[in-house]
């Protein structure tokens, strides 16, 4: 009997964890999200986006050590690039701006999609 209670509270930890986590990065998603669409919102009016990218390099910064304790593989690395080329991309005024931005938030989907829980990953 004790077994049986002291793995039903592993498993009960185990989903708890799993739910947590995804919690936390479907909110960090959320933010991020909310990140570009006002740099992008900002860069199509033809305002000042600096602060706005300001903003959104900052986030990542911390919302990258979020994805960084879930997620591992090109996905990371991929985003990273995406936001370290944006601020160059935006002096230039270059069109690959809101490219990149669009693959930011694609891979930012694709991350979330490949962490959330499975029934079949557990067994």
């Amino acid at each position: 009997m004790k077994r049986l209670c002291i793995s039903i509270a592993i498993m009960l930890c185990v989903v708890f964890i799993c739910v947590y986590s995804v919690s936390r990065l479907k909110e960090g998603n959320r933010q991020l999200f909310d990140y570009i669409s006002r740099t992008r919102q900002a860069y199509l009016e033809n305002k000042d986006a600096a602060p706005a990218l300001e903003q959104l390099t900052e986030y990542w910064k911390k919302h990258y050590l979020l994805l960084s304790y879930t997620t591992t593989g090109s996905g990371l690395e991929q985003m990273s690039l995406t936001v370290a080329k944006l601020p160059r991309l935006m002096q230039s005024r270059s069109a690959e701006f809101l490219g990149e931005l669009d693959a930011l938030e694609h891979w930012a989907k694709l991350v979330y999609d490949n962490n959330y829980p499975r029934v079949s990953a557990i067994f």
